[in-house]
């Protein structure tokens, strides 16, 4: 169960020696998972987010590959600072490896479709959420996700959005996921009580932009605040993380319910951090509306 390792990496940013993790393999692992049809090419260089899906990408959103540099530090981190039991790497791995199933899933779903219908969805001024953490924005988003006219993504679509078989969102894939986040909250008692969660209910932005592993939602997992929140405040540009997350949520909308939902509802995003992961100006195309908690009134 314990991360990969190997004698040297070198997109750890931590030089070559033993104890380095062996992110191939992890991706290797991740490939034969995602059980891709027979012959379809998986490896890091299948895995990037390809010009032809990504639109044109100034040199201000990072380079290509930069979520094996996300992933590289991510586990270098995990395995350094975190200080995991065996426990404790089960968990990173697994969740790892569902990133990149996700993505691995996501990105050859993308490549089967007519050139261009990914990008003739359009995002039209959606309204985002944000706030710092524990000010209440999860519940505003549910909140307003019971307008009708608006759409949250919802966990599932976020998490696994393409089923090991099956229906996308049917009954056995929700429960899958459901499962899954179950086994999740037996091991942090009371933190459903804190943060509820379900395969159905709205997820937030920081879970579509794991899946190129530039989130924060790995530094509120785990303990790798030292070097991975580190690097990834670092970083010039989000352009390509944000990128990827409008990709997700086009084809979301793309592969929708059609019979409920005829026209496609303005989109309900929500992360906290969303203000700190601006991109570079030059890829801040899209109009949105940003909504944040009321200030609670001042003591009488």
């Amino acid at each position: 169960i314990m991360l990969p390792m190997s004698d040297s990496d070198s997109d750890s940013g931590a030089g070559a020696g033993a104890g380095v993790v062996d992110v191939d393999a992890v991706i290797d692992g991740a490939c034969v998972a995602a059980a891709l049809p027979p012959g379809t090419p998986c490896d890091p260089t299948t895995l990037d987010l390809d010009t032809d899906l990504a639109g044109a990408l100034d040199d201000g959103a990072g380079g290509a590959g930069e979520w094996r540099k996300g992933l590289s530090v991510l586990l270098q981190s995990a395995k350094r600072e975190a200080r995991l039991t065996a426990l404790g790497e089960l968990v990173v791995r697994g969740q790892v490896q569902q990133w990149l199933v996700s993505r691995i899933r996501l990105l050859h779903a993308w490549r089967q479709l007519p050139r261009g219908e990914l990008q003739k969805q359009r995002i039209v001024r959606p309204i985002l959420i944000t706030g710092l953490a524990r000010t209440g924005t999860t519940f505003l988003e549910n909140l307003m996700a019971q307008d009708p006219r608006l759409r949250a993504p919802m966990h599932w679509e976020l998490v696994e959005p393409i089923p090991d078989s099956g229906t996308p969102g049917d009954e056995a894939h929700l429960a899958a996921v459901q499962k899954k986040l179950d086994q999740y909250t037996a091991l942090l008692p009371g933190f459903d009580e804190i943060h509820p969660m379900s395969s159905t209910m709205a997820e937030e932005c920081v879970v579509a932009l794991a899946h190129e592993f530039d989130s924060l939602i790995f530094g509120a997992t785990y303990d790798v605040m030292d070097s991975y929140t580190t690097w990834m405040f670092g970083k010039q540009s989000h352009g390509r993380a944000l990128r990827w997350h409008r990709r997700v949520m086009q084809y979301l909308q793309l592969t929708r319910n059609t019979e409920q939902e005829p026209e496609a509802r303005r989109w309900l995003l929500k992360t906290p951090v969303r203000v700190g992961c601006r991109p570079h100006p030059r890829h801040a195309r899209s109009r949105s509306r940003s909504r944040s908690p009321p200030s609670p009134p001042p003591p009488r």
